[in-house]
């Protein structure tokens, strides 16, 4: 499962790496690099969760999560305001409705893989149209390696006791009916 999303993951990066070359050369004679890059950014951000997630619901709610705050945000804010919102939303969907996990490990992984991300990025870029596409590339094959830290821990059959196995047995029909 964190292979398929993973390959999901780098599959992304490398079409939003592409993508943001047929964006800047569409968008930048109109609004500039600056819009352009941040114009392709919020769109990357809305469709990551689509992609990224392995569970169509999940990913359903994380895109149009992702769209309903960053919409107003790039009709009323400025380039460089909505590139640092959609990475704000970027984290916050990722780890709220795609991949749920609790509070403080989600925010330590969130705040790790940005950070490594922007770094690289920022290594990358140089204003001009390759140096974007590189810096958007490197960011998003930064963020596909997020999905290797997706784990799930059963616990064992024996080590639960009856009323664990039988709570355990009715969350999975729960989670069955639910899909």
């Amino acid at each position: 499962m964190a292979r398929s999303r993973f390959f999901r993951s780098i599959v992304f990066a490398v079409l939003a790496g592409a993508c943001s070359v047929f964006w800047l050369l569409l968008l930048a004679p109109s609004v500039g690099y600056g819009g352009a890059s941040a114009l392709s950014a919020t769109a990357a951000v809305v469709l990551y969760p689509l992609v990224a997630s392995g569970d169509l619901r999940s990913g359903l709610k994380g895109g149009l999560l992702s769209a309903a705050l960053l919409l107003p945000a790039a009709l009323a804010t400025g380039d460089s305001v909505l590139l640092t919102l959609a990475l704000l939303v970027l984290g916050l969907c990722r780890g709220v409705c795609v991949f749920p996990r609790p509070f403080a490990r989600a925010l330590v992984l969130e705040l790790l893989f940005l950070g490594v991300g922007l770094l690289l990025a920022a290594f990358f870029y140089d204003g001009s149209l390759e140096g974007i596409a590189f810096a958007t590339w490197a960011f998003w094959l930064v963020q596909a390696g997020f999905a290797l830290t997706l784990t799930s821990v059963v616990p064992k059959a024996e080590a639960l006791d009856p009323f664990e196995r039988a709570q355990a047995a009715a969350a999975a029909v729960l989670e069955r009916r639910g899909r």
